[in-house]
Parts: C-alpha cells; sequence; structure tokens
C-alpha cells in the first residue's frame, strides 16, 4: 500500500509554550510524544462540540499537525484565539511536504509515523517531494470504512457532535486524565454520566454509486441520521442510538447496519 493522500497538510507550531498551549487546547494528552512517534486528537468549541481532528507529532523543533489541508486555516484561527500572551507561533507548511500512506516508514521522509487509531492504517510519511506513483486515493477510503474509523473532515457534523458520539476513545484520540483543555467539561460528563445519544456505524447501502456525504437516513417519516463517507456500497453513519435496532432507509432504500 503506497497512497499519495493530496488532501492532507502540515501547520507548524514553534514557541517556548507550545507544549502547554497543545495541552489546553486539544482533547489528546501530547506528553505522550515522549514515548510515541505521534498522537490523534480533536479541537472542540467551548461548549465540548467536535470542531476539527488531526495528528500531532514533532519535526525538528517544531511540532506539526497533519490535517485536511482544506481545514488548516480555519483550525489555525480557531487556535490562535487562545494564545493571548503565549510564546506559540503559527507557521503553514502546505506545499513543502506530501503524504503518503504506506505499510511500512518510509525511508528519507521528512517526517513518519505509525497511525495511532489502528495499526491497519498503516505509516504516514511526510515527503519533501510528491510522490511519483500512488494507488487511488479510494483505497485508502475503503480501508477506513472497513475499519469503521472516521475522517472528522468527511464524518462528522461540526459544531454538534460530541467526540465520544464519534468513537474518539476507541481511536485513541481523547485523554480522560490529563488537565483541562477547550470543551473538556462536557467530554468527561458525556463520558462519565450519560450515554451517547448517536453512534458511528457501518453500514450498507443498495447501490454501489457513491452519495452524497450527509444524505439523512430515515426511519419511518423520522430522521435517524446522516451517512457520511461512502462507496462500493459501504458507508459510514452516525445514528442516533435509539433507532440502531430499527429499519432505516436512505433515498427510499433500505440501509442496513453491519457494524
Amino acid at each position: 500500500m503506497n497512497i499519495h493522500l493530496e488532501d492532507r497538510a502540515l501547520l507548524g507550531l514553534k514557541g517556548h509554550d507550545k507544549e502547554a498551549f497543545l495541552q489546553s487546547t486539544i482533547t489528546q494528552d501530547i506528553t505522550l510524544l515522549n514515548s510515541q512517534k505521534a498522537i490523534y486528537s480533536a479541537h472542540l468549541t467551548t461548549k465540548g462540540k467536535f470542531l476539527f481532528d488531526f495528528f500531532v507529532a514533532e519535526m525538528d523543533d517544531m511540532y506539526v499537525i497533519d490535517c485536511h489541508k482544506d481545514e488548516l486555516m480555519p483550525l489555525a484561527q480557531s487556535l490562535h484565539q487562545y494564545v493571548i500572551t503565549k510564546d506559540v507561533e503559527f507557521h503553514d507548511l502546505t506545499g513543502d511536504y506530501h503524504l503518503t500512506v504506506s505499510d511500512k516508514a518510509i525511508e528519507n521522509s521528512a517526517l513518519s509515523y505509525p497511525d495511532p487509531r489502528h495499526k491497519d492504517l498503516g505509516w504516514r510519511n511526510w515527503l519533501s517531494q510528491k510522490p511519483e506513483k500512488s494507488a487511488p486515493m479510494a483505497d485508502y477510503t475503503q480501508k477506513r470504512i472497513d475499519l469503521k474509523i472516521i475522517d472528522g473532515a468527511y464524518d462528522a457534523v461540526k459544531e454538534k457532535t460530541l467526540i465520544n458520539e464519534l468513537g474518539f476513545e476507541s481511536l485513541n484520540g481523547v485523554s480522560f486524565n490529563k488537565g483541562c483543555y477547550v470543551g473538556q467539561e462536557l467530554t468527561a460528563r458525556t463520558k462519565f454520566r450519560t450515554e451517547p445519544k448517536k453512534k458511528i456505524v457501518q453500514v450498507t447501502l443498495e447501490s454501489d454509486e457513491t452519495v452524497e456525504r450527509g444524505s439523512v437516513i430515515l426511519c419511518g417519516n423520522m430522521d435517524a441520521g446522516w451517512l457520511f463517507s461512502n462507496q462500493n456500497g459501504t458507508g459510514l453513519a452516525l445514528i442516533r442510538t435509539r433507532y440502531l435496532e430499527k429499519d432505516l432507509t436512505l433515498a427510499g432504500k433500505p440501509l442496513h447496519i453491519t457494524a
């Protein structure tokens, strides 16, 4: 597996306070980088709703955030509002590096780390030159769907979804032991006091044709959830838990939960 993911970019953070700053603004514990190459994490609203997901690793004197390229500037702007007097600098590294996902680390990568969400997602290798050959990005999307692993740029309702509904704990994307961070209060409360109202599931469709992301799934005439990443008759959906055992439809055709 060698797949060039053209939809990713790197955001660099420098400065004396960069570690404390990230620790207070993302869901995972930044100190895990003392013992592993990268972490998966999210940035939330002050009310604990999902905004962005990404990876964080170290490269030279920077922390680098591996995020969707269309979300790099919105993410940087959202994080920047919490800088205040901290010594933190943001650097847009778009175009400087290119991401290839492979079964193992690629030699001479500027940065290389195993995907912390699941071992079967391989290694993420940031190269200084665009690879000459690549398998289709659709192969990587299918792998995510098969493993029931979200990409927040495609599989979430921003500012409305909670990370426990997206399965962040099973994806190693949240710490319940570190100190406070933006959105931490609601995240902890929904972990220890309530059951999630929605859940990410794997589904099968009646057709192999790709359906528009965000299409509404129905139970009778009631909105039961949304379909997100999908291809080849399979996909990821966010379903309200009260409808998980019910008959569901999409555009008038049956939709089946498989995992």
